[in-house]
C-alpha cells in the first residue's frame, strides 16, 4: 500500500449544483470541505526534519554514529514525534537540517535556511526542534498547536560563599558587636558601683570590677553565677542582664547554626532589579532580542550579541562578569558543560520571558489537523512534563547550575561544618596556655626575688 501513497485512483463525487428560479443551489448540500486525509495512512512515509540540540531532540542509548531515525534518538519531540507516526500508521523519513543554520533565517532573496528552508526546498512535511512561536512564523509557515513552554531567565556568576570561619563573626555587624562589648563594660562598672556604695548586707566579691566583668560575661555565655547578689537594686540590675542574655543568646546560637549550614553567598545578583543596577555585561540571543521591550534593551548596556542560544551561555560561562539569558530547561540540562572552570553559574528566580514551543508545517499542509489532534491529547495528558522531568532525573544531584531559592536541605554535620567553632576553641586554648605560661613565668620571678 505505501508505493501507492501519492497515486490518485479516483474522483469523487462531492454533490450536484443545480440552478433553479432562486438561483443555483446544492442538491446534497455536503460539505466541500471534508477530512481527505484519514487517520490510518498504511504506512505512507512522510518527511521530517530536525537537529541534534539536547535536551529536546538527543542521542539515546542506541545512538550509532552515522545514523539518523527515530531509533536512535530520543527526548521530548522525538517522543512526541513516535506517538504522531503511531497514530497516523506512517513511516517517517528524517532528515538532518545543516550545521550551522539549524533554525534558519530568511535571506535578502525571501528563500530560508536551515529548517524553515527544509519546508520550502527539501520537501519537508514537518519540522521540529525547540522552534518557539512567532508571528514572522505563523505569516510564513502553519505552525502547531502548542505542546510545551520554555522559560527563559538570567544565568549570572553564582558569588563566592562566605568562609565558614566566619559563621561566628558574621551573627552580628561590627557596630553590634561593639556596642554588647560597651554594654557588658557599663554594666559590670554599674554593679560594681551599687555593690559598693549601698549599706547593707552583701556578697564581697561582687565590690570587685573583675569579678563583675567575668560574672556578666559568664552570663552572656549562657553559664550560671557562682554567688547571687542580696540587695534589692542589685538583683534588679542582675535580673535585667540576665533577660538581656538570654535573648541575645538565642538570637546568637540560632543565626550562628544556620550560617554552619549555609556560609551564603556574598553580594549575589537575585532579581532583574540588582542585575540591571550591578555592573555585569550581558549576553543576549539575537533572536531573543524581538521579545524584549525597548526599554529593557536599552538598559542592557554594554551588550554582546549572539546568534545561538548555545553561544551565549558559553560566553557567560567562561566570563566573570558577563550574565546571559537562556532557556531553563537547557541549561539545567547542559549546565555541567557550560561552567568549565569558573565554578557554577546561579539562574535568578524571576522569568524575563515564556515562549511556546512549536513544530512548523508549509501553508495548508493536510497533516495539519491530525498533527493538531494528537498534540492536544499530549498534553492534555500530561505525558509532555513526564518526559521532561524524565530528562531531569537522569543529571546528577550535583550540579554546576543553582537555582537562587531557599531548600530545606537536610545534611549531616561534618568537621568542615563546624570549622568556626573548631577554629574559636583553638583559639581560646591558645589564648589559654598563653594566660597560664604568662602566670607561671611572673609567680616564678616573683618568687624568686622575694628569696633575694
Amino acid at each position: 500500500m505505501s508505493s501507492r501513497c501519492y497515486e490518485v485512483h479516483n474522483t469523487v463525487h462531492l454533490d450536484t449544483c443545480v440552478f433553479n428560479e432562486t438561483g443555483p443551489t446544492f442538491i446534497y448540500n455536503s460539505s466541500l470541505f471534508p477530512q481527505k486525509v484519514l487517520n490510518n495512512l498504511h504506512n505512507c512515509i512522510i518527511k521530517a526534519s530536525t537537529f541534534m540540540f539536547v535536551p529536546y531532540v538527543r542521542p539515546s542509548k542506541e545512538y550509532i554514529s552515522g545514523k539518523w531515525d527515530l531509533s536512535v534518538l530520543d527526548g521530548p519531540e522525538i517522543q512526541l514525534m513516535r506517538l504522531l507516526v503511531e497514530y497516523i500508521n506512517a513511516s517517517v523519513e528524517l532528515m538532518r537540517s545543516p550545521y550551522g543554520s539549524e533554525w534558519g533565517v530568511q535571506l535578502k532573496n525571501g528563500t530560508w535556511t536551515g529548517l524553515r528552508g527544509e519546508l520550502f526546498h527539501r520537501g519537508a512535511d514537518l519540522v521540529f526542534c525547540d522552534i518557539t512561536s512567532s508571528v514572522e512564523d505563523h505569516i510564513n509557515f502553519d505552525d502547531t498547536k502548542s505542546h510545551m513552554t520554555t522559560a527563559f531567565t538570567w544565568a549570572v556568576p553564582c558569588a563566592k560563599t562566605f568562609p565558614r570561619w566566619s559563621s561566628i563573626t558574621r551573627v552580628f555587624t561590627a557596630s553590634t558587636w561593639v556596642s554588647a562589648v560597651l554594654t557588658l563594660i557599663v554594666s559590670a562598672v554599674v554593679l560594681k558601683f551599687l555593690a559598693s556604695t549601698r549599706k547593707g548586707p552583701e556578697n564581697l566579691a561582687y565590690k570587685y570590677l573583675m569579678y563583675c566583668l567575668l560574672l556578666l560575661y559568664s552570663m552572656a555565655l549562657g553559664g550560671g553565677a557562682p554567688s547571687h547578689p542580696q540587695r534589692s537594686v542589685v538583683r534588679l540590675l542582675f535580673m535585667c542582664w540576665l533577660i538581656f542574655s538570654f535573648a541575645i543568646n538565642t538570637i546568637f546560637q540560632t543565626l550562628m547554626i544556620s550560617y554552619i549550614v549555609d556560609p551564603g553567598l556574598q553580594n549575589q545578583i537575585e532579581t532583574e532589579e540588582e542585575l540591571v543596577n550591578s555592573d555585569l555585561n550581558y549576553a543576549v540571543n539575537t533572536y531573543l532580542e524581538k521579545y524584549l521591550n525597548e526599554d529593557m534593551m536599552r538598559k542592557l548596556s554594554p551588550r554582546y550579541d549572539c546568534k545561538e542560544e548555545v553561544g551565549c551561555r558559553m560566553l557567560g560561562a567562561n566570563k566573570t562578569n558577563l550574565a546571559a539569558i537562556g532557556g531553563r530547561i537547557i541549561m539545567a540540562y547542559q549546565a555541567d558543560n557550560l561552567t568549565g572552570e569558573l565554578g557554577k553559574l546561579c539562574m535568578l528566580k524571576e522569568d524575563v520571558l515564556v515562549l511556546h514551543i512549536v513544530m512548523l508545517t508549509s501553508k495548508g499542509h493536510p497533516l495539519l489537523e491530525i498533527i493538531n489532534k494528537v498534540v492536544t491529547r499530549v498534553t492534555e495528558t500530561g505525558l509532555l512534563e513526564h518526559w521532561i522531568k524524565d530528562i531531569g532525573s537522569e543529571r546528577p544531584r550535583e550540579t554546576n547550575l543553582v537555582t537562587l531559592h531557599n531548600n530545606l536541605t537536610y545534611l549531616p554535620m561534618s568537621v568542615t561544618h563546624l570549622q568556626a567553632a573548631f577554629i574559636f576553641l583553638c583559639f581560646g586554648l591558645n589564648v589559654s596556655i598563653f594566660v597560664f605560661t604568662g602566670e607561671f613565668i611572673y609567680n616564678f620571678i616573683r618568687n624568686k626575688y622575694k628569696r633575694n
